[in-house]
């Protein structure tokens, strides 16, 4: 396969066979927390963080992606020259990935003040970003290293075939489908707007999806996508974005399911769960996140740790009560009502109003 960076060190990186690092990756749909998540994770000494690189972030993972789609992974030879240019390309550095904060780490020895000045000046003069690329490589040759790797709205009938390239932990993160649908209506609201989810092409790619293996229990709402509203479509949305991830999730013998929700409530103990998971231990550096992000460690407060990622409060878990009108909790509860995942949240439909039901 052709190789994705050039560069020595992910060269050398590619040749070490069994050196190879391991790969955590977290999935989930934006806006479920998976910032946090990610910058509670990142803090391992171990481990490189790699920012959205599979949402068009930097090309060379899209292209790398693209290929992979196209192979034949009951060839040993062809996955594991797909996994050597996947290695090569986690062993170098791209400022739109390879993002702050900057902590030193076993395999990143670089000054954190030097990286993050000269990430800083590929952000001021994007010509300049050759510099910080060159300067921040990790050397993920050293024994132990990891990559951490955060993606949103990752597509699902893509994930088996890469993961069967990557064999990665895989964690995945969901939001209660009410909370998520309202998170996405008040980001969408942030430019003074009307929220618009159903677009001719967002309608099509549902189609599409509806054909799939993964999404054709949902068929039966293809011949009324055009007549629902918005919020309604969003909440369909949710199910074809989740639903296959968590089946995903659950039959992969390394994927461990997070909620947003357990990040809110009792973000220690969610976050110790992972880490067992992952084999990771709890540094004095993620205790120290954990207490600062959470505003000193009240599961009923908001806080915000210097790089601006808060810990959602657990006030906030349920601000879709108030923020939702009836008549939208009502055409959300049309379309999800059914989906099995609502296990994951008991007495969810018990906070709806009468109304709404």
């Amino acid at each position: 396969m052709t190789a994705c960076v050039d560069d020595e060190a992910g060269r050398g990186l590619a040749a070490g066979g069994s050196r190879r690092p391991e790969v955590v990756w977290l999935l989930g749909r934006g806006r479920s927390g998976t910032t946090w998540v990610s910058r509670t994770l990142s803090l391992h000494e171990h481990c490189v963080y790699k920012y959205e690189p599979f949402l068009g972030r930097d090309p060379r993972y899209v292209a790398w992606k693209e290929r992979v789609l196209g192979l034949d992974l009951g060839d040993a030879e062809v996955r594991a020259a797909a996994r050597a240019s996947f290695v090569e390309l986690l062993g170098g550095c791209q400022h739109r990935v390879d993002y702050p904060p900057f902590v030193r780490k076993s395999c990143r020895r670089q000054s954190p003040a030097l990286l993050r000045l000269t990430w800083q000046l590929g952000k001021w003069l994007p010509w300049l970003r050759g510099v910080y690329e060159w300067y921040g490589r990790p050397d993920l040759r050293v024994p132990g290293s990891s990559v951490l790797i955060k993606d949103v709205n990752f597509p699902n009938e893509h994930l088996r075939q890469v993961l069967g390239v990557v064999e990665p932990v895989l964690i995945s993160l969901f939001r209660n489908p009410f909370a998520s649908v309202d998170a996405a209506c008040r980001f969408g609201d942030k430019g003074g707007s009307a929220v618009r989810f159903k677009t001719p092409a967002a309608v099509e790619h549902l189609r599409a999806l509806f054909r799939t293996e993964d999404c054709a229990h949902l068929r039966r709402f293809e011949g009324v996508l055009e007549g629902m509203s918005e919020v309604a479509f969003e909440a369909l949305r949710w199910r074809v974005q989740s639903e296959p991830l968590y089946r995903i999730t659950r039959g992969y013998e390394r994927g461990h399911v997070m909620l947003f929700e357990d990040t809110c409530v009792r973000p220690r103990a969610c976050a110790e769960e992972t880490l067992g998971f992952i084999g990771w231990p709890m540094t004095e550096a993620m205790r120290g996140f954990l207490e600062e992000s959470s505003g000193g460690g009240s599961s009923g407060s908001s806080g915000r740790d210097p790089h601006g990622v808060k810990r959602d409060s657990a006030a906030v878990a349920d601000r879709w009560v108030a923020n939702l009108s009836a008549e939208a909790m009502r055409e959300i509860d049309e379309v999800v009502s059914d989906s099995p995942m609502l296990d994951l949240w008991p007495g969810l439909r018990e906070k709806l109003p009468e109304q709404a039901r």
